[in-house]
């Protein structure tokens, strides 16, 4: 049997092949099809003619959700809501996210003020009904909205719904009787949690995803299915990490939001654990964004504060910090004479300047190629036809500029971007108060191994691992995926008056719900495990601080005490205090359902081990500021055990790496390039 990854990115599409039988992974790259994610899977595996009866799951990472959002290209959606509350969608939080930035304007709501309507139904904040709703009121909105404003899709979000739907669950019935084709979704459905702002927010979001998100993903389906893959073993990343199935994904396409980067960090899970590295800060860069996470204990940060283009979404993510610097980021030159680099790129259409297809802006890419970074036919397998005369071309609008030479400006693009990511990696961790000389660095994507040397001397970091395949180990970490769905219940009640039975009940209740869509995936209930967490906050707090793990699986007041004990020691651990004497209070009971699969096993590298050849190229390195005669290695021909010092280059088919001087390479039993500071 085999096993499929395909992740789409912004630049590339990465596809990763495992067959099981042999532990041997078959890795490759494309160029990504913006125009239609889709098209780029569906060339790849008609040229290589792939049939899928063989297949036992083909896991896919897109893009798709996240772009729609950033470029707004999703449904033209009308809203339906309580008396009094059609402008929260504008008037959102009274914080800024900027607050010393006059300019600074709160992202513009996905759905117009004119397709909003309110109705007069109201359900109290303990649930009981104020106001029933008005059936022919329901109707003549519906109409109005779909035949007068042809809108697609109508999201219903009432106040006080996370207790008791009934009310938004009428709605949709009404609607759906008379306008069956209409997306109607309700804000209970996506989200039954406190916080009417991010639940409206939420629920907007996926039914502004949902017709784009359905289009993609049945195209795919039918290919797949023509081609002998059955429907279930097509599944999608999310952005917590986990697999969902098609189907899910279409009816809450919010969920795979960031699903690229995921696959990423679960990819760096499983080979945190196969080296014994249980603390990594994840960096990815790619050539559109670079993406980082920390790992700690062997496991990601989760979030359920997570902003898309501004616009909250209250989904548990991986904590993941995205920044505009990839291999396609543009250099340009603001108007104070300032160089600047990302966070605009130009994909892989026309691409960077260096390729040949068409570009001229200056990229990430140019200024590598300049320096004598990228080995034409090696790149892609010689796919991608480096040109370093065109490279040159493009940086000398740079240097003209600034009446220096194009090396010069080459190099000057490198550190800018050099200091645009090690600020990103303070971000998730010496601005939390994590000193990163603890942790090693993962460093992948395309670019990563191309400033993960210089990562490690800008942060103090001891080590890094270069992945055996680091261009495509997003995609690689998609096969390592568990399936995983999380279910969330507010309750707002003060820790110590919690009935303890009635708290065991909702969770089995949640577990419930869990075990059905488990099975209907073809999980097996032996095959089941379910994470019961909570939201908890200090009485008197406005937002809610973090999500803990909630110990109790049986009615039991101790471990109660035991849960609010963590609180206390996780919000010293990220806020830098604690108040031990402050009463708590949970706001939301929350489970992880978890679908465990079977983990491919990694075939270790039986080479005889031999000095590789070893060649010298001119290579520019940024912390002498000058070109240096180096080693020169091709990847495939090192073997485990093989040791070497910087300054030294490693070209491979999908990645390039740096070796600095002072640093040592080493290469592990499973072909990874372990870097560390002598």
């Amino acid at each position: 049997m085999k096993r499929i990854g395909i992740d789409v990115g912004g630049t590339f599409t990465d596809i990763v092949i495992i067959d099981e039988a042999k532990g041997e992974l078959e890795i490759d790259k494309v160029l990504s099809t913006p125009r239609d994610p889709s098209q780029a899977i569906i060339d790849y595996i008609e040229r290589r003619n792939l049939t899928m009866e063989e297949v036992r799951t083909f896991t896919h990472g897109t893009t798709v959700a996240t772009n729609a959002v950033i470029e707004r290209k999703g449904a033209k959606l009308g809203l339906i809501t309580t008396s009094g509350q059609k402008d929260r969608l504008d008037i959102q939080r009274t914080n800024l996210l900027r607050i010393y930035d006059y300019a600074y304007q709160k992202p513009k709501a996905l759905i117009e003020r004119e397709l909003r309507r309110e109705v007069t139904g109201r359900t109290l904040y303990d649930g009981s009904i104020l106001t029933p709703i008005n059936e022919a009121e329901v109707l003549n909105i519906a109409r109005d909205l779909i035949e007068d404003n042809g809108v697609e899709g109508i999201c219903v979000c009432f106040l006080n719904s996370y207790i008791n739907p009934t009310q938004e669950q009428h709605v949709k019935e009404i609607i759906k009787r008379k306008y069956p084709g209409t997306y109607v979704v309700t804000s209970s459905e996506m989200l039954g949690e406190v916080l009417e702002y991010e639940r409206f927010s939420t629920t907007v979001i996926s039914a502004f995803l949902m017709p784009e998100m359905d289009k993609y993903l049945r195209r795919l389906e039918d290919f797949l299915q023509g081609k002998g893959l059955a429907k279930e073993k097509f599944m999608l990343m999310q952005g917590n990490g986990g697999m969902i199935s098609a189907a899910a994904a279409r009816e809450m396409a919010a969920l795979t939001v960031e699903s690229g980067p995921a696959g990423g960090v679960n990819g760096s899970q499983y080979l945190g654990q196969l080296s014994g590295h249980q603390d990594i800060i994840t960096f990815d860069m790619g050539g559109t964004s670079t993406d980082v996470c920390l790992i700690r204990g062997g496991q990601p940060y989760v979030t359920t504060d997570y902003k898309v283009v501004g616009h909250p979404m209250r989904f548990p993510l991986i904590d993941i910090h995205s920044i505009g610097a990839g291999g396609g980021s543009v250099a340009w030159i603001d108007e104070g004479g300032g160089l600047h680099v990302g966070p605009h790129s130009v994909g892989s259409d026309p691409g960077p300047a260096c390729y040949g297809l068409g570009g001229e802006e200056t990229t990430v890419s140019d200024a590598h190629a300049m320096l004598g970074r990228l080995r034409p036919e090696i790149l892609l397998g010689g796919k991608v036809k480096v040109q370093r005369d065109l490279a040159e071309r493009a940086i000398k609008k740079i240097g003209s500029y600034y009446k220096i030479e194009p090396v010069e400006a080459a190099a000057s693009i490198i550190k800018i971007v050099d200091e645009n990511m090690a600020n990103a990696l303070r971000v998730i961790s010496v601005y939390k108060g994590v000193d990163p000389h603890e942790f090693t660095l993962l460093a992948y994507g395309g670019a990563g191994p191309l400033h993960a040397g210089m990562m490690m001397k800008r942060l103090g970091i001891p080590k890094c691992i270069i992945p055996r395949a680091p261009g495509a180990h997003s995609a690689f970490g998609l096969i390592t995926s568990d399936i995983k769905h999380d279910y969330v219940r507010s309750i707002v009640q003060p820790t110590r008056l919690l009935d303890i039975n009635k708290v065991h009940e909702m969770y089995q209740s949640l577990e419930e719900v869990a075990k059905e869509t488990l099975r209907a995936e073809g999980v097996e209930e032996k095959d089941m495990v379910f994470n019961r967490m909570c939201d908890m906050r200090y009485i008197g707090q406005a937002y809610v601080p973090c999500i803990l793990p909630f110990a109790v699986n049986a009615p039991n007041e101790k471990q109660l005490a035991e849960t609010e004990k963590s609180f206390h020691k996780i919000h010293r651990e990220l806020y830098k205090h604690a108040a031990e004497t402050e009463p708590t209070e949970i706001v939301s009971l929350r489970i992880s359902a978890v679908g465990r699969q079977e983990k491919p096993v990694l075939k270790k590298d039986q080479r005889v081990i031999k000095d590789p050849e070893v060649a010298k190229k001119e290579v520019y390195f940024e912390d002498i500021d000058r070109f240096v005669a180096c080693d020169a290695y091709t990847r495939e021909e090192l073997p485990v055990g093989f040791k070497f010092k910087g300054p030294a280059i490693i070209f491979q088919m999908d990645s390039t790496t740096l070796v600095y001087s002072k640093q040592m390479a080493t290469v592990d039993e499973y072909g990874n390039i372990v870097i560390e500071e002598n």
